[in-house]
């Protein structure tokens, strides 16, 4: 009987370890999701879900062309974003990775920007453009240019709030970036040397391959940071001018605590999510075929 009762503690111990994690799991992950998902199928008011509406709530999104207008500027926020942040964060992570006087200073002084909350990165930002009393508004104005609204302007807006947005999240991909150099042996640099490789060839040829991983598992992981930001924006513009700056996550939040529209945002949040899905699919498929080479 002992022997019997220790086979069985023997096989429920890692069920036993791994318990709370699928209780925080389901909880936190798998209930939202299902209990959203419900709630974008039905009619509500306020917070009152009052009748079956089937996919109605789809059909009225997928109908409107403001829905498709913010999955574009969400499209061109994200990779936009991601473009930057990556270039950015692997120049700074490359420069880092070397010895070089004061390396720890700043490694903290290009990390700071990420420890930085969203509403004080947006405030920080409205009042270095400032038109009338920003730093940079008067620098251009000390040079000739002029004084220009970047917040007020249709076509302006959206690259700065990008820029902003690089400038506050490339800390991430630098450090991730930065690990993963740490792990590429010092071997294959020496050894490439000697064999007459270039700075140009050595980059391409033994640190990118070797970084594709991580530089994957970055970009997943911020595609789905960038698709769920909202104070950022919020504060920043509101969305505008003209709804030039309103991404998906913005019009979930103004339909959900401006409007009320609660099925409605559901169903815009599940669409927010299946395009994060289509995204890590995208990110899954290079990680295999690279696997597969």
């Amino acid at each position: 009987m002992d022997k019997v009762n220790s086979k069985l503690t023997g096989r429920a111990l890692p069920i036993y370890f791994i318990a709370p994690t699928i209780f925080l799991l389901v909880v936190v992950v798998a209930y939202p999701i299902t209990y959203s998902f419900y709630v974008s199928l039905h009619k509500t008011e306020y917070l009152k879900v009052i009748s079956f509406n089937g996919i109605g709530n789809y059909i009225y999104l997928l109908q409107d062309t403001v829905f498709w207008r913010d999955v574009l500027i969400s499209t061109k926020y994200v990779v936009g974003s991601l473009a930057g942040a990556i270039t950015l964060g692997l120049l700074l992570a490359l420069v880092l990775n070397r010895r070089l006087p004061l390396t720890e200073w700043f490694r903290t002084i290009c990390a700071l920007p990420w420890v930085i909350s969203q509403t004080v990165t947006a405030l920080l930002w409205i009042w270095l453009l400032d038109p009338s009393f920003g730093p940079v508004n008067y620098l251009l104005d000390s040079l000739g240019i002029g004084r220009f609204n970047f917040i007020a302007n249709e076509m302006s807006a959206l690259p700065v709030i990008i820029g902003v947005n690089v400038w506050m999240s490339y800390p991430f991909a630098m450090i991730l970036l930065l690990a993963g150099l740490q792990t590429v042996p010092q071997e294959l640099y020496e050894a490439s040397r000697i064999d007459g490789a270039s700075v140009v060839q050595i980059f391409f040829r033994i640190t990118l391959p070797i970084l594709r991983n991580t530089l994957l598992a970055t970009c997943f992981l911020l595609t789905f940071y960038y698709f769920t930001m909202v104070t950022l924006i919020l504060i920043f513009t509101g969305g505008g001018p003209v709804g030039s700056t309103e991404v998906l996550s913005l019009r979930v939040f103004n339909e959900t605590f401006l409007y009320w529209r609660i099925g409605e945002a559901t169903a815009l949040g599940i669409m927010i999510f299946l395009l994060n899905f289509i995204f890590s699919l995208f990110y899954i498929r290079i990680i295999r075929h690279e696997s597969d080479l």
